[in-house]
């Protein structure tokens, strides 16, 4: 059986070759500003401290409450195990949502929060309902935006932008991670990065 993140499912959407190459040890380089991860601590910080102290979270839609901040979470299926470190997890009425903190220059647009973290939110959205947290009826990506600086703090504007979840295609996904990972050899890529390698390979 094979261990996959969430960001590993989104490789795989994003290129089946990569993938291959991911799951055998082969990893894109990548750059991970350190402030994205501080910033994401204190996020989660300041929901927990909300929370304990029955204040207002300014992000949670009408009588909506916070109940997992930073929950590990995992599940099999198609032979494989998905694993993820989910943000937040806030139960309404009519159920869960999955809730989870980005840090941006602006916040996304609709269109634009799906087509970069639809596979994302579905993919905890899949692993709560696997852990018995049902059922899970939304996503809400939580943007922290700076928009004032004065001389010893930063003032940051909060936006929620919902996401549609689509648990449907995680099973696939995860059918499809199986199968590309039983090929002795890499499927065909064609993305940005294997474009750059195969370029790169020219003048070796």
């Amino acid at each position: 059986m094979i261990e996959l993140s969430v960001s590993a499912l989104g490789e795989l959407e994003r290129c089946e070759r990569c993938f291959w190459l991911y799951i055998r040890g082969v990893h894109k380089p990548q750059v991970f500003p350190s402030i994205l991860n501080a910033m994401d601590k204190l996020e989660k910080e300041d929901a927990i401290r909300r929370a304990r102290r029955g204040e207002m979270i300014r992000w949670l839609r009408g009588d909506t409450v916070l109940v997992e901040i930073d929950k590990q979470l995992q599940a099999v299926h198609g032979g494989v195990m998905l694993k993820g470190i989910l943000d937040g997890l806030a139960k309404r009425r009519d159920g869960y949502v999955v809730i989870d903190f980005k840090t941006s220059a602006s916040p996304y647009d609709l269109n634009k929060a799906n087509h970069f973290y639809q596979t994302q939110m579905s993919a905890y959205a899949y692993l709560c309902e696997a852990n018995g947290y049902r059922p899970v009826v939304g996503g809400e990506l939580i943007f922290y935006c700076p928009s004032l600086l004065s001389d010893k703090t930063v003032t940051f504007e909060i936006f929620s932008v919902p996401t549609i979840i689509d648990m449907d295609k995680v099973e696939k996904l995860l059918e499809r991670a199986n199968m590309i990972a039983q090929m002795a050899t890499p499927p065909v890529g064609g993305c940005e990065w294997c474009r750059y390698r195969e370029a790169a390979a020219r003048y070796e």
